[in-house]
Order: structure tokens, then C-alpha cells, then sequence
């Protein structure tokens, strides 16, 4: 059974500069937060796939004179796209965390800033979709 190592200083860090970040996770903090970041890539890459295969749909769409389907499929590539923007930058922060040394804490903060971004970003731009895609709906549908 492995013991977790508890997260040292950085080498001449005080109770000061703790607060201005310079702190050092251990071992089993690393593997956790790079594990994190390579979820948060993984899904980075999920979204962007489904945003080319969107992509690829709606270019299908609109070679078969299905203008309204080819427009249709937009804001779904939207969300997908967006998502997977947004998550390849969270998982980049979190596996940087991981891998440098002496400012973990003031990075940690940097990718989960991020993360909140993510989130939000994410939610405004699937409201913004379900508003555009009722709206093509509706208006493709003359």
C-alpha cells in the first residue's frame, strides 16, 4: 500500500510566500492533477472530433440541397468547437501544474480559473445555440 506524501514547500519557502504561490506538490498530488488535465484533454479532443464530424455533416447536408439541414447542424458545431477550445487550454494548465516546480499553487489557481471559464463559456454558448437553432428552425422551415 503506497503512503501519499504530503505537498512540501518549495526549497526556502515561508508562511509568506506560500500565499504568493511558491509551493510544491507532491507525488500522488502530481499524478492526481496531470490525470485531471489529461481527462480535461481527452474531452478536448471528443468535442473537437464531433465538432469536424458537425462539420462534415453539415457540408453533406448542403451538397445534397438540404440547405436547411446543412443549417441546422451549426450551432451543435458551435457548442463542439467552442467546448473543445476551451478544454484543451484547461488540460494544458492542469498538466503544467504537474510538471514544473516551486509555483504548483499560483498555477493550480491559473487552470482552475480556467476550468470556471470553461464551464461558463460552455453554458452561455449552448443557451446561445438552443436560442439560434429554435430560430433557424422556425425561419427555415418558411
Amino acid at each position: 500500500m503506497t503512503q501519499d506524501t504530503p505537498a512540501q514547500p518549495a526549497p526556502g519557502a515561508d508562511e509568506a510566500s506560500l500565499s504568493e504561490g511558491q509551493y510544491e506538490f507532491g507525488g500522488d498530488e502530481n499524478v492526481s492533477i496531470e490525470r485531471a488535465g489529461t481527462s480535461a484533454a481527452i474531452w478536448a479532443v471528443c468535442a473537437m472530433v464531433g465538432a469536424a464530424l458537425l462539420g462534415t455533416l453539415a457540408y453533406v447536408q448542403f451538397t445534397l440541397d438540404n440547405l436547411r439541414g446543412a443549417i441546422l447542424v451549426l450551432p451543435l458545431f458551435l457548442i463542439c468547437a467552442v467546448a473543445g477550445w476551451l478544454y484543451l487550454g484547461v488540460g494544458r494548465g492542469l498538466k503544467e501544474v504537474a510538471t514544473t516546480e516551486g509555483n504548483d499553487v499560483e498555477l493550480l489557481m491559473g487552470a482552475l480559473e480556467r476550468l470556471t471559464k470553461a464551464f461558463r463559456n460552455e453554458v452561455i454558448v449552448t443557451a446561445i445555440a438552443v436560442v439560434l437553432f429554435a430560430v433557424l428552425a422556425v425561419a427555415t422551415q418558411m
